[in-house]
């Protein structure tokens, strides 16, 4: 469209195998965390609880990690997640977000474009059913 900004994007993978195992969609997304990580930083990605209910969640390990690599196919549970990331761009944290096309454009416009500490990470989506599906899903499956 006339008048908008070029924007540049990439296809990558990890060249790495055992990087590529331990993720998906390449394995970019697990290397770029274990950076930010080494670098005092923290990432927020999508990790199914004790209950399966899938939910955004933070790590600051690479032990804490380990739950957030490999795709999920639902939506996840972004409850209070924007407002602790905006809290810790403030304080100076560097952050990896890593979500849906849908999710991270939510974050930049919750938090801005001015933060040279956040690194936002997406993925091709091809649709993604909610967490109430995913349930029946489960209990159809155990009957």
């Amino acid at each position: 469209v006339k008048g908008e900004k070029t924007t540049s994007s990439y296809a990558v993978f990890a060249s790495l195998d055992e990087a590529r195992e331990k993720g998906s969609s390449g394995g970019v997304f697990g290397l770029l965390a274990e950076m930010v990580l080494a670098s005092g930083g923290r990432v927020w990605g999508a990790a199914f609880n004790d209950e399966l209910k899938l939910v955004h969640t933070k790590a600051d390990t690479i032990e804490e990690l380990n739950p957030l690599l490999k795709s999920k196919y639902i939506q996840s549970d972004l409850a209070g997640v924007y407002s602790q990331i905006k809290k810790d761009l403030k304080n100076g944290v560097r952050t990896l977000f890593c979500g849906t096309p849908c999710q991270v454009n939510a974050l930049r416009n919750f938090v801005g474009n001015n933060w040279d500490n956040l690194i936002l990470v997406d993925f091709v989506c091809h649709g993604v059913p909610s967490q109430s599906l995913f349930d029946k899903a489960i209990q159809w499956y155990e009957k």
